[in-house]
């Protein structure tokens, strides 16, 4: 069995067979390795937006507050994230009771 294929380049609208780009613009015509290229650019747009994330999350006040060279200012972080917390799960709560009531 012979595995023949005719692949039409979007470009110029050559017939090629069996080759991976344009035998006369050079274009990629393989649709296989054009989805594992989009692929990989999609992968790496990802991780560069989360590579930004991560930079952005270094640069905020908390997180320099809590990496701090001076002991007191780590422990005044350290009060303040525990308070957070503490209202956070008080909220939580009663967001909780407040539906538990409702329903």
């Amino acid at each position: 069995m012979n595995n023949l294929s005719l692949i039409k380049c979007k470009s110029c609208g050559t017939f090629n067979r069996n080759l991976d780009h344009c035998s006369n613009c050079g274009e990629l015509i393989n649709p296989i390795l054009i989805r594992k290229l989009s692929i990989e650019k999609r992968k790496k747009k990802i991780k560069d937006q989360l590579k930004e994330e991560q930079v952005t999350t270094e640069n905020s006040f908390f997180y320099k507050l809590q990496n701090h060279r001076f002991w007191l200012v780590r422990i005044f972080a350290a009060v303040l994230h525990s308070v957070w917390v503490i209202i956070m799960a008080i909220g939580s709560f009663l967001a909780w009771l407040a539906a538990m009531i409702s329903a």
